[in-house]
């Protein structure tokens, strides 16, 4: 079976960790053949890290012209797209193969009656299956009625692990320890500034509270000039973007992500699975992966304020919810079924 993975953009963030790690769970299988088609980036050398074949398009988005370039070289016998405009491109692209749609993500924009929402919504009529992170993706969608027998809720494949033993690797970069971590894009979904009021806060506490946020995006300026404006400069360290973040958060002792929406919330997984109680907002995918017994869902600054200071103080408390955190890990990821799940969703086409 050949079956080509398609993505919108060429950088490296969630959707793209998930499908090197689908990609990789089949690796050993005779007879299948994968390829991974998007613009050229970052991507690039993490593929040929990972030894995936990539089939880069020119431009700085997916488009018809040259997908169907690729299709028609690789000849896939399914097409698995990722997310809303991988898949539009497409379904309008008019190729005669079965197109998967996987969504990693509940942006805004699906959740009201507008252009892009009923375009992704026509493009629907085009796609076999579609698989979708959380329940929280399929019940925002203001269209949820197309989605109709074809849609699976399938969560996110995981590599405990491989993320476990890439936690011990040395690095002589980032090597103090921290009371915060921020792992995410600087954009307006994960809301790096909030995260940075939340450490003003908590300054007002423990004068000494160290973060780092690890990540860039195109609130870098914004992120700075409040780091500097608040004074915040000897308690908050930026990381940019890591292929490998989990040395960083092992050093950590708790995550918090104050996120605006989350299809799924991998990054709470991730540190999860390294002992690390996670402080989130109560959105999306989150509201199914942090519990009280291992972490907390927060409404506000206060609430993260209050939390996270408990946690910092309170070392049997911190115990407990660190020793939870990896019970919850594993109980929310099963990556042989992962596989199994999408393999039969192929084999129906």
């Amino acid at each position: 079976m050949r079956v080509l993975h398609v993505l919108n953009t060429g950088r490296y963030s969630g959707a793209e960790n998930v499908v090197i790690t689908l990609i990789n769970a089949f690796a050993n299988d005779v007879g299948n053949s994968f390829a991974y088609t998007s613009p050229d980036g970052p991507i690039r050398e993490i593929l040929k890290h990972n030894n995936i074949y990539f089939m880069p398009i020119e431009g700085e988005k997916m488009n018809i012209h040259e997908f169907r370039r690729v299709v028609k070289e690789f000849k896939p016998d399914i097409i698995h797209t990722h997310d809303y405009n991988a898949g539009i491109v497409a379904a309008f692209s008019m190729v005669n193969v079965p197109i998967v749609n996987h969504l990693h993500n509940n942006t805004p924009w699906m959740r009201k009656i507008n252009l892009k929402s009923i375009v992704y919504g026509l493009s629907t009529i085009r796609y076999k299956k579609i698989f979708m992170v959380s329940e929280a993706v399929k019940n925002e969608y203001v269209f949820k009625f197309l989605f109709g027998k074809k849609s699976e809720v399938v969560g996110n494949p995981l590599n405990l692990d491989l993320i476990r033993t890439k936690s011990t690797l040395e690095r002589l970069d980032f090597k103090k320890k921290y009371d915060v971590v921020f792992l995410g894009r600087l954009d307006e979904q994960k809301r790096p500034i909030l995260f940075l009021e939340i450490i003003k806060a908590l300054k007002e506490k423990k004068d000494n509270i160290t973060a780092i946020m690890i990540g860039t995006g195109p609130l870098s300026y914004e992120v700075n000039n409040y780091i500097s404006e608040n004074e915040l400069d000897s308690n908050v360290e930026l990381a940019d973007f890591q292929e490998n973040p989990y040395n960083i958060v092992a050093n950590c002792r708790i995550m918090c992500m104050p996120s605006a929406w989350e299809g799924f919330g991998l990054s709470a997984v991730e540190a999860l699975c390294l002992g690390k109680p996670v402080v989130a907002a109560p959105v999306g995918g989150l509201k199914n992966i942090v519990t009280q017994t291992c972490g907390m869902l927060c409404d506000n600054v206060d609430d993260f304020v209050n939390e996270i200071d408990k946690l910092l103080n309170d070392n049997e408390y911190y115990g407990l919810k660190s020793r939870n955190a990896v019970i919850r890990a594993d109980q929310l990821v099963d990556l042989e079924k992962y596989k199994n799940t999408i393999m039969d969703g192929y084999s129906a086409l």
